[in-house]
């Protein structure tokens, strides 16, 4: 690599100890990757072991990540990472505070806490990163973002976003100033920079090998799939009108995929059952609709067998989830976000969750071993060509079972 990992740990510890140097004293850290390869495209993940004294005598560990950007001068000519790093930190900062504050204003005893704690952050150029807690402490663990979710995981997180979006209402009926803000300060970054083009020419590359191999017996599915490749750029550059959405416009989650997610596992009846979630990575956090977020997890985390058996309950999961804690928050969801309207937005939106399974999906089922060096790629031309083979027939199979599905649920595509 381009950039060592020594030179790497050395930029970490000049950033641990300038977040730390007023906190503890006679501290020592460790440090040891925290992330496996193709987990994070937009930075380094590390783990922090620091332990120290506090002024009082004190004996503190704390364990904490610290996610790093990206240093190589051409990932960062194309891809918005100072957006992105400026994003999130604007989340941990700004956003969740409020959707904390709201809740205990409202007098909401089982709050929804789903957010790693952040310890401190730095947007200075070339050193762009975050220090948050380590949730695996916490008893938090990963999946493979590889695999479909099955219906206890995808439940879980259906139900998690309907509060996720009911928070956003809800400041937004209570606060519509400080929703204002969010709405200045949170544009569409990462499909509205230098990286456009190039993921319109993945997702459009991945879409004609799919549209190869349908026969003349599938002409139908075929011809209305065919239409809407056509439509790709004008789909990306519709999440940039937000006047569309009108009064029922709201936060974004942005990058709702199973790698984002952690999980604890505390029901010893089945110990498959997840008991509780946590969010990570809220650098594509924006404004748009509900229905972006739903289609995104959708299009990218589920297979054809899942949707088959449980899509439309999912979408009643969401909906009782949302409406039920935004009622709590003080709102009417009847007014705010009615079920009715969740539906059309989800007919007119779901095609982008689409596109953008078509596209993630390809990397995600990537073995590890051969994952592009995203990082030191010599030019831009051979990295989207890298990321804009068909990975094997699972792919296949699992796009075209989605194509049909969005079909039949009478989606516009």
């Amino acid at each position: 690599m381009t950039e060592t990992y020594n030179k790497i740990e050395e930029k970490i510890r000049r950033f641990v100890d300038k977040s730390f140097k007023n906190r503890l004293e006679n501290y020592t850290l460790e440090l040891s990757r925290g992330a496996e390869d193709g987990v994070n495209w937009l930075g380094t993940m590390h783990r922090v072991a620091i332990k120290g004294s506090k002024e009082s005598g004190e004996k503190v560990q704390f364990n904490l990540i610290v996610k790093f950007a990206p240093c190589q001068p051409l990932f960062r000519g194309v891809l918005p990472i100072r957006n992105v790093y400026d994003r999130e930190i604007y989340v941990y900062n700004k956003i969740i505070p409020e959707y904390l504050k709201i809740q205990e204003e409202k007098g909401v005893e089982d709050m929804f806490n789903p957010f790693a704690v952040s310890y401190a952050s730095t947007m200075d150029d070339g050193v762009e990163a975050l220090l948050m807690e380590d949730m695996k402490v916490r008893g938090f663990h990963n999946c493979d973002h590889q695999m479909g979710v099955n219906y206890n995981h995808a439940s879980i997180i259906m139900r998690s976003l309907g509060k996720f979006h009911a928070l956003s209402y809800a400041v937004k009926n209570e606060k519509p100033e400080i929703f204002a803000d969010w709405r200045d300060a949170c544009p569409e970054s990462f499909f509205n920079s230098t990286l456009y083009e190039p993921i319109i020419s993945m997702v459009q590359s991945l879409s004609a090998a799919i549209l190869k191999t349908y026969g003349d017996d599938e002409a139908k599915t075929r011809d209305i799939f065919r239409r809407s490749t056509k439509n790709i750029p004008a789909i990306f550059k519709g999440l940039l009108d937000l006047d569309q959405f009108g009064k029922y416009l709201s936060i974004s989650y942005g990058d709702y995929q199973f790698r984002n997610f952690l999980f604890k596992y505390e029901n010893s009846a089945d110990p498959h059952q997840p008991t509780d979630i946590c969010m990570l990575d809220f650098q594509c956090l924006k404004l748009g609709t509900p229905a972006y977020d739903i289609s995104y997890f959708i299009g990218t985390c589920t297979d054809g067998e899942l949707r088959q058996a449980h899509y439309h309950q999912l979408i009643r999961e969401y909906y009782e989830s949302f409406s039920s804690f935004l009622s709590r928050l003080g709102s009417d969801p009847e007014v705010v976000f009615p079920y009715d309207v969740l539906l059309d937005h989800l007919r007119r939106f779901s095609v982008f969750g689409m596109y953008i399974g078509i596209w993630l999906v390809a990397l995600d089922q990537k073995p590890t071993d051969n994952l592009p060096d995203l990082h030191n790629s010599a030019d831009m031309e051979s990295l989207v060509h890298n990321l804009s083979v068909v990975p094997n027939e699972t792919y296949i199979r699992r796009m075209r079972d989605l194509i049909s599905d969005y079909i039949q649920y009478g989606y516009n595509l």
